[in-house]
């Protein structure tokens, strides 16, 4: 199954501080958001993956921080789901932990609009992510064996970073192969002659 790769969006900032503590906490603003999210292409889709990241201020594509799962049977849009306030307190928390920077998301759909192969990616991202930032906020699906990770490797297309098919990539897809930390394509398994 083939995904492709939409953002990064960076999404909007709300500041709370409390001059006399010193205390300064930035979080996700939802409504505005959600509300640039549903103008984008991503707004029309529903099932997915996505993968919070934060850049440090005016420094490349970024840190993965969070990757989140909508399998779209029954739920809610790929950037709602995105946007939720369990997501939103643990975006808070990588702000909080990263200091200063933007925050982005970036969403991985199923070419085909297909959900299959949902989860077996979910954890595959899990577990890359993992390798660029080990303060990775999932809890679970962060360990793979070597078999494991062969057979993801195999199984999964992401358009422009692994297995790409020939032809120009979308945009953003060179941040995203930064972001999780493959500085280009990777091919995997027989040449597609």
């Amino acid at each position: 199954m083939a995904f492709a790769i939409d953002g990064p969006y960076k999404l909007r900032l709300g500041h709370f501080r409390e001059p006399d503590s010193r205390i300064h906490v930035r979080y996700v603003l939802k409504n505005e958001s959600m509300k640039k999210l549903r103008q984008e292409r991503v707004g029309t889709r529903a099932g997915g993956l996505y993968i919070f990241a934060v850049r440090p201020k005016g420094r490349g594509a970024g840190f993965p921080w969070y990757v989140g799962i909508n399998e779209g049977k029954g739920q809610s849009s790929l950037y709602r789901e995105a946007l939720t306030n369990d997501k939103l307190r643990k975006y808070a928390r990588a702000l909080a932990e990263e200091g200063a920077g933007s925050a982005l998301l970036y969403f991985l759909s199923p070419e085909d609009r297909r959900s299959d192969n949902i989860p077996q990616l979910e954890t595959f991202l899990i577990w890359l992510a993992r390798q660029r930032n080990p303060r990775l906020l999932n809890t679970k699906k962060v360990r793979l064996t070597p078999k494991v990770l062969n057979d993801h490797l195999r199984q999964h297309h992401i358009a422009g970073v692994l297995t790409s098919r020939v032809g120009k990539p979308r945009e953003g897809t060179s941040d995203f192969r930064k972001m999780i930390g493959w500085n280009r394509a990777m091919h995997v398994g027989p040449s597609e002659n």
